[in-house]
């Protein structure tokens, strides 16, 4: 489950209702509720096309082989339930696929959600591979709660 692309292997409104289950359900009564509208959408954190502005490692790329082994490691991740979130359309939009550096002051500005918490933390002060890992297991673990048969397709 933890490299498992949710993202383009199931349907797209499947992968939003998985989210938005998260959502509801990391609810407290410590903090308002906010209503899940229609005009929400899937975000990537690290974007689809990370390319340009989220470099592999430069340890990595000394070995031909090291770096296509980190390229397809990321891009399994890219697509995991870690990596995902919820944000309006124009938000999304607004982000697309800029840095981290540009991407989280704007996370924590704007997006509102429970789901987004995560992005609050010193764990979340880079975000790469091992930090999507880490955001997929805790999503996993509150994923039990909600359904606790899914520990199955693990």
């Amino acid at each position: 489950m933890f490299e498992w692309p949710l993202y383009g292997r199931i349907a797209q409104y499947k992968v939003r209702a998985v989210l938005e289950a998260l959502e509801t359900a990391s609810q407290s009564t410590k903090s308002p509720v906010l209503a899940l509208t229609g005009k929400l959408t899937i975000e990537h954190v690290l974007p689809q096309t990370w390319q340009a502005h989220w470099p592999l490692p430069v340890e990595v790329k000394g070995d031909p082989i090291t770096e296509q082994k980190a390229i397809a490691r990321r891009e399994v991740m890219l697509n995991t339930l870690g990596n995902l979130t919820l944000i309006t359309g124009s938000f999304n939009s607004s982000l697309q696929n800029a840095a981290w550096s540009v991407k989280r002051p704007e996370l924590l500005k704007y997006a509102k959600l429970n789901l987004t918490q995560f992005f609050h933390g010193s764990e979340a002060d880079d975000w790469n591979e091992g930090t999507i890992q880490k955001r997929t297991e805790h999503l996993f673990k509150l994923l039990l709660q909600i359904w606790p048969d899914s520990s199955k397709v693990a």
